[in-house]
């Protein structure tokens, strides 16, 4: 009994004593998996040591390896870019240590991995792994060391981390035990700063593996304690010369025909791979139908092995032949043939048979050996014609001279210059099309965000609708930057790529050619009706606009791959519902909770530094209400949500770095929220509830999805969390019903709708970095814009004044000016009602009710108005917007028989809500110069869809003031005028337009473009509107202005100096005033 059990135990003794140690718990294991062979011994003990000598979870785990090797092991097919990448020097086996271990030499120098191929890189880590842990004649260890060489690569392209770490998970899964020790040699500072705290976070059973070798260990020799000279290459130290071209071709020629070899066993014998290996070594060993003597064994190369070719090569015993082929089921066929060459050979001298049967191995090994290259080769000439018929990479190749057969030789050369210009044309369509989606996306995101201040629980049911247009707008740009990049690259964008190679490249220049020929009529049209730059503006509106239909099309449609054969027949990853992906599956639980990933501190640092100046920022924001800290909290809120959203889209834990990056966004936006309310609402009482909720909610978010980081996307905990932020979602959009709406319901409903089927049909990613990174820029923008220009555009509050005593009669005494020379001032200052009161007395009145309820209201208006009957008849109406309110003022006269009505605001976040009227506009002020007004007109209608859905406080300010208006003008008669400056003003125009009321504003953003949005036409903003503003002022550059009842006065300060209402009326004064009114 002793000696059989020695002998059983014989193997492991390779692995050392302690694996010996736990040779009862290899047997209970071998027991229960009904494994009786003892060459498994080495390869099973890794799999227990792995599961810490647990037999239940040994059995489990290697079960999921046989299940493995059916499943994916053996389903690889061997692609142009796996062969190449065998072939490409990067890794090759040159021998084994002095511990019999396999040695795998990679040169990190030549991997410049890519993101596509990252699949494809995993199934020959497979393959190499597989063939460097079989069972060998001389070796049953099953183990392979790994020998990377790290002269002169690069962190940024020589290195993928993601690959890496998948690779470390693959091995702790799969080959446990196989990677006995990776030696690490030449690595860059650089580079080992990052990977050192990268291999810490593996785990043990691949980092306790892990030798990182120093340059002085190098040139010491400490590498020669593990290899032998003639195995150690060159570049390290030894004497093995084989990094060359000829070696890698060898290498991938045993690696291939290893695994061609290994599929056949697993899918049509049923074998697992070890058991696969065993058969070939018995063959192997097999006294054979060739030779004759036990002494003849071996005369293959030392790199042949079970699966080499010979395999057919046997050892011969006379006496024992027949009972060995009949063990080992030969046919018939082949015992015959056997017999035959025995029958020849037995007549030679016994040396010149052997000599015989060794020339007659080589020649059948040599034409096998051609047999395969000449199989390879015409496999390769397959798959390059597939390649230029593959539907799944159209492009437009304007050299072809396929283009030009039937044009003259002369104008081919004419031709291909339109083609090429027809391609830039479009190209530049194109872009403006993603200008133009990227701000109607962000003109939806800004109008959702300041919709959450119009109540205080507006957060909630509003909020759901904003996290959903954020994935609609990133998914929608993401489809207009594929487009761009397609046709940058010369190819086929989609949908004309469904239709095939040739086909689509035909059909995508003929809708180029029908987009320019219409474009050329709609010119002509134009310009001959009405001018040639407004032929222009049109034309290339005709342009852009179609690129929007188009990607608008695929995005709602051919994204979702319903009518995209080459997605349909593309191998990804399958379509499972969410909900059974969420509640099902949750096997393997053990085995996934490994700790396979985890942000380094480079990551926290990186990632970090965006959210701590952020944090900082807006701290400094609630203390100081400095409006710059305001803005740049969105810029570094926006910066972090962008740097997590681009550092997490190459994790291998897609549904992890999925959540991660939704709650950081959240995060990010709750984070604003906070800033704002608590630093712009005075009145912060009534908002703690939202505010508190909402924190918590983005807290506790990003705390799970931290936690789900480190684990497997099998995992409950992640799915579990998904489960409760789709539960999130659906409670605050039931919400938006009642609180909101009906329509920002049934909007919010249509998005969640779409955004399911993405997630739930496509095959393809639903969104890029490139479209992120637009959508995040334009919200940006326009959220900054309109927080400054209603900061800006608010009345400010004085309190000393800024009137000085008029001039004396002898210093004010000059020559009257005529009209005409007045007008030659500004044509503004030649204005006059019908009872004298000029443009002067609008602007003093309008700037007066900045200083109410101090002292200088009466010192200014005694100073600017004490030679005439102006009376201050107050407050006549109050528009309430939290602790801040708009305010009428009434001044009369009887001298003029006018009333002059103020509209003043001084509350600033009021300001910044009602500039939401002109986010549309704002937002598409990039392509204004490419548009006709009218155009503009409906297209801001178009974009502003949202506004309407949500009831800001602005709507029903202008709605009260227009009845107001309207009754004072059927009880009064005397003359009305409605005057008003900033943002406060453009309200002031839109209701004097409704009410039929002259209005004056001052520095007020226009209506030109809203005219359709406010209902009102273009009769009437010119009738009743006139607008005085200043060259370099911004926010009455904002809306279109009627060029026509518009003025601008000359300033050379800066745009804050140039829109206040105080500039304006000093300009006036001493431009236009004749009355010896002076301003400080």
């Amino acid at each position: 009994i002793y000696i059989s059990i020695s002998i059983m135990s014989l193997y492991l003794h390779d692995l050392g004593p302690e694996a010996v140690s736990y040779r009862h718990l290899l047997d209970e294991v071998k027991r229960q998996l009904d494994i009786t062979y003892d060459e498994f011994d080495c390869w099973i003990y890794g799999f227990l040591e792995n599961k810490k000598y647990n037999i239940r979870e040994t059995v489990a785990k290697l079960q999921r390896r046989f299940a493995m090797e059916v499943n994916e092991l053996a389903t690889y097919n061997l692609t142009d870019y796996m062969r190449q990448s065998l072939r490409s020097g990067i890794v090759q086996f040159v021998g084994h240590d002095k511990l019999g271990r396999s040695v795998l030499y990679v040169m990190a120098q030549r991997d410049h991995p890519v993101s596509s191929h990252r699949e494809e890189n995993k199934r020959t880590f497979d393959m190499m792994l597989s063939y460097g842990t079989r069972l060998r004649a001389d070796s049953k260890r099953c183990q392979m060391v790994m020998l990377i060489n790290q002269e002169k690569a690069s962190l940024w392209s020589n290195v993928d981390m993601t690959f890496q770490a998948d690779i470390a998970l693959r091995i702790a899964k799969f080959f446990p035990g196989a990677v006995d020790k990776m030696y690490i040699c030449n690595m860059n500072r650089t580079l080992a700063a990052v990977a050192k705290p990268i291999f810490s976070r593996l785990p043990a059973i691949v980092s306790d593996r892990i030798i990182i070798v120093s340059d002085s260990e190098l040139k010491a020799g400490k590498l020669l304690e593990y290899f032998d000279e003639s195995v150690l290459p060159v570049a390290l130290g030894g004497g093995n010369d084989c990094d060359h071209p000829e070696h890698w071709v060898e290498h991938a020629t045993l690696v291939e025909g290893y695994y061609t070899q290994l599929k056949e066993a697993v899918l049509s014998y049923g074998l697992s791979v070890k058991e696969w290996e065993r058969t070939c070594l018995e063959r192997r060993h097999a006294p054979s139908v060739m030779l004759s003597t036990a002494s003849d064994i071996y005369k293959a190369d030392s790199l042949a092995t079970c699966y080499s070719v010979t395999a057919e090569e046997y050892d011969n015993d006379d006496n024992d032949n027949d009972d060995d082929v009949a063990r080992m089921d030969l046919g018939s066929e082949v015992l015959r043939e056997a017999d035959e060459w025995k029958n020849v050979m037995r007549s030679f001298p016994r040396p010149l048979a052997l000599f015989f049967m060794e020339e007659l191995q080589r020649w059948r090994i040599a034409v096998e050996s051609e047999e395969i290259a000449a199989r390879y080769k015409i496999l390769d000439e397959h798959i390059a014609v597939r390649r230029e018929m593959d539907i799944s990479l159209p492009e437009i190749n304007v050299k072809g001279t396929n283009w030009y057969k039937r044009t003259p030789v002369q104008l081919r050369f004419l031709y291909r210059f339109g083609f090429i210009a027809l391609g830039v044309l479009n190209g530049v369509y194109f872009f403006a099309a993603l200008v133009f989606l990227a701000v109607l996306s962000a003109n939806v995101i800004a109008t959702l965000f300041f919709g959450f201040f119009v109540r205080w629980n507006y957060i909630f049911p509003l909020g759901a609708t904003l996290v959903m247009a954020f994935i609609q707008g990133f998914a929608l740009c993401s489809r207009a930057v594929e487009m761009l990049v397609a046709m940058a690259r010369g190819k086929v964008i989609r949908p004309f790529e469904t239709i095939g190679t040739k086909l689509g490249s035909v059909a995508q220049m003929c809708f180029f050619v029908v987009l320019a020929a219409v474009q050329f009529i709609v010119f002509c049209i134009y310009a001959t009706l009405y001018a040639p730059w407004h032929g222009l503006q049109v034309s290339f509106a005709v342009g852009w606009l179609s690129a929007v239909f188009v990607v608008t099309i695929c995005h709602l449609v051919f994204f979702y791959d319903w009518l995209n054969a080459r997605q349909r027949l593309r191998k990804g990853r399958n379509i499972i519902p969410l909900s059974l992906f969420v509640l099902l599956n949750l096997h393997e639980a053990a085995e996934r909770d490994l700790d396979v990933y985890g942000i380094t501190t480079s990551s926290y640092v990186i990632c970090g530094i965006p959210v701590l100046l952020s944090m900082f920022l807006g701290i400094g924001f609630l203390v100081s209400r400095i409006i710059g800290f305001a803005a740049a909290v969105c810029t570094a809120a926006m910066l972090a949500s962008f740097t997590a959203t681009y550092y997490l889209d190459s994790m291998s834990n897609a549904l992890s770095g999925k959540l991660l990056r939704t709650a950081v966004w959240i995060a990010s936006l709750v984070w604003v929220f906070d800033c704002y309310a608590f630093g712009f609402l005075n009145d912060g009482h009534n908002w703690y509830v939202s505010v508190m909720i909402a924190s918590i909610i983005s807290i506790w978010f990003l705390f799970i999805s931290f936690i789900c980081l480190k684990k497997d996307e099998f995992h409950i905990l992640p799915r579990l969390t998904v489960m409760s932020l789709l539960i999130l979602f659906c409670a605050t959009w039931i919400s938006s019903f009642p609180i909101v709406g009906w329509m920002i319901g049934v909007f919010c409903l249509c998005l969640m709708f779409h955004n399911a089927l993405g997630l739930l049909v496509s095959r393809a990613e639903m969104t890029n970095i490139g479209g992120v990174f637009v959508v995040s820029t334009a919200t940006l923008l326009i959220i900054m814009s309109c927080t400054l220009l209603g900061w800006y555009g608010t009345n400010p509050h004085w309190t000393l004044p800024r009137s000085l005593p008029h001039e004396t009669a002898a210093a004010a005494a000059t020559t009257p000016l005529t009209p005409l020379a007045e007008y030659h001032r500004y044509p503004v200052c030649s204005l006059r009602t019908a009872n004298g009161l000029v443009i002067t007395d609008l602007a003093l009145l309008t700037q007066l009710v900045n200083s109410y309820g101090t002292a200088a209201f009466f010192v200014d208006f005694k100073n600017w108005f004490n030679s005439t009957d102006f009376s201050y008849s107050g407050i006549v109406q109050e528009f309430s917007s939290g602790d801040g309110k708009w305010l009428l003022h009434r001044f009369d006269s009887t001298v003029y028989n006018q009333t002059v009505l103020v509209l003043y605001n001084g509350d600033a976040f009021s300001s910044m809500l009602a500039m939401t009227a002109w986010l549309g506009s704002i937002a598409l002020s990039p392509l204004h110069i490419f548009l006709p007004a009218s155009w503009s007109n409906n297209i801001v209608y178009i974009m502003s869809f949202v506004t309407q859905m949500i009831d800001f406080p602005w709507r029903h300010y202008e709605q009260q003031l227009v009845t107001y208006m309207r009754h004072l003008t059927a009880v009064s008669t005397k003359g009305l005028i409605l005057t008003g400056s900033g943002v406060v003003g453009g309200i002031a125009s839109m209701a004097g337009a409704h009410a039929q009321i002259q209005t004056v504003v001052f520095g007020s953003p226009g209506l030109l473009h809203l005219l359709r949005l406010t209902g009102l036409t273009v009769a009437e903003y010119h009738k009743y509107v006139l607008t005085v503003g200043a060259s370099n002022g911004v926010l009455d550059n904002v809306g279109g202005q009627d060029i026509t009842m518009t003025q601008k006065m000359f300033c050379n300060g800066n745009a804050v100096t140039c829109l206040s209402m105080e500039y304006i009326s000093r300009e006036l004064i001493q431009s236009c005033d004749t009355f010896g009114r002076r301003h400080i």
